[in-house]
């Protein structure tokens, strides 16, 4: 083979060489394309977790003003007191009442007509000390039964209502006795007027309920001056109060929490 022909067979060589690696390097990546592809369409979709679901606001169970455990009579202020004057006596106007209840097995608070030398002359049963902070949400609600009409004394400011009185680092500041946002001294009267359950309704229990966000300060009720408010303490009131001798009120199953 004569020179000419050796260089032209060496070049012929190269070039099929050269088609060889070409065509295997795209193989090659067309394979990988592939095989990626087909990874990605084949391996399994990761598992969506599942969102966290929060618990429901239970007011039940972040009750802070469970009965009776919770709950005392006017002059004593710690749990259910079975007369205002110890030993027991005829005095007698505060009761827990197992024979009346909303529900089954609770029983109820009740509060009887004021008898001459009780010492709970307002017809009230206090709550426990509750702190707070201003910005809190606070709703408390309560069942009451009445035995009151429209004939009764005072109607229709009479039967039963809940409220709060508020208490800061000087005592107390003020009292909260309907269910509206507003506070002494621009509390709506006709609120506190329709937040009574006045009537007996053929002795059906009726829901009271308050809920409203805390200032950051409070008008006092006695100088008119501003407080911040630190604590609570809530109330259940037979009326009209201070010595009436009105008809039996009832109270069940009441609930205070925050949001």
């Amino acid at each position: 083979m004569d020179r000419k022909t050796k260089v032209v067979s060496i070049i012929a060589l190269v070039i099929i060489a050269c088609s060889f690696v070409t065509y295997s390097t795209e193989a090659l990546i067309t394979a990988n394309i592939n095989v990626s592809t087909s990874g990605i369409v084949q391996s399994p979709s990761p598992t969506p977790t599942a969102a966290s679901t929060p618990a429901p606001n239970n007011p039940a169970s972040n009750n802070l003003a469970p009965f009776p455990s919770a709950w005392g009579d006017y002059s004593s202020g710690y749990g259910i007191i079975f007369t205002s004057v110890l030993p027991p006596s005829a005095n007698q106007i505060t009761a827990y009442d197992s024979n009346v209840y909303h529900t089954a097995g609770q029983g109820s608070t009740r509060l009887d007509p004021y008898v001459t030398g009780s010492e709970n002359t307002a017809r009230e049963i206090d709550a426990n000390w509750i702190s707070v902070s201003p910005g809190e949400k606070i709703t408390f609600s309560c069942w009451i039964k009445v035995q009151t009409t429209s004939s009764s004394l005072f109607y229709p400011q009479c039967g039963g209502r809940i409220g709060i009185d508020f208490y800061g680092s000087n005592g107390r500041i003020q009292g909260k006795q309907s269910a509206g946002q507003t506070f002494y001294p621009n509390e709506d009267n006709n609120a506190i007027i329709a937040d009574w359950v006045c009537n007996a309704n053929d002795g059906t229990w009726q829901l009271r309920t308050m809920s409203f966000t805390l200032p950051s300060t409070l008008t006092c009720d006695r100088d008119s001056s501003q407080q911040v408010p630190i604590g609570i303490i809530a109330w259940m009131q037979a009326g009209p109060p201070f010595g009436s001798t009105q008809s039996s009120v009832w109270f069940a199953d009441p609930q205070i929490y925050f949001s």
